[in-house]
């Protein structure tokens, strides 16, 4: 696990320029690993529970404001994969039966995977950004393949 980088305050401090309204959250692993567990919901339901709050809060501020995702590493998979699968199994009754104050549900209107090789388990129905290191030959592959797939499933 990694605090943020110089390079992640920069977006940070971008969107914030451009009157994003900005949250971060830590994955719920604090001691070993520090990675966000992706393999079930937990850590994304805990991020879309804090944004429903947030919507909550501010109501008409922010309640009808698009939601776009930034992770890296472990982070990347969690807004590409993990949270966009989560969000699609929820519906208006599953929040009203959740809280009763609930905010409506939301989708992702895009998201940002930073060092993360996309799979087949990624959304292909969202708009999304992939940024992979420099000499990360393998990523960059994974990530031309990701799109040749989306490409072939769209013209399908």
């Amino acid at each position: 696990g990694t605090l943020a980088l110089p390079e992640e305050w920069a977006i940070v401090e971008l969107a914030r320029q451009r009157g994003f309204v900005v949250v971060s959250a830590s994955s719920s692993d604090r001691t070993n690993t520090q990675c966000w567990n992706h393999h079930n919901s937990g850590d994304a339901t805990r991020v879309v529970k804090v944004i429903r709050r947030l919507r909550q809060t501010l109501h008409n501020e922010l309640a009808t404001l698009p939601v776009f995702a930034f992770g890296s590493s472990s982070g990347g998979t969690l807004v590409g994969s993990t949270l966009p699968k989560l969000l699609a199994t929820l519906t208006t009754a599953t929040y009203a039966a959740d809280d009763d104050n609930a905010s409506p549900p939301f989708q992702l209107a895009g998201y940002i995977a930073e060092n993360t090789s996309p799979t087949h388990t990624f959304s292909q129905n969202i708009p999304a950004v992939f940024i992979n290191l420099n000499k990360d030959t393998i990523g960059a592959k994974h990530v031309r393949n990701f799109i040749d797939d989306t490409s072939n499933n769209d013209h399908n």
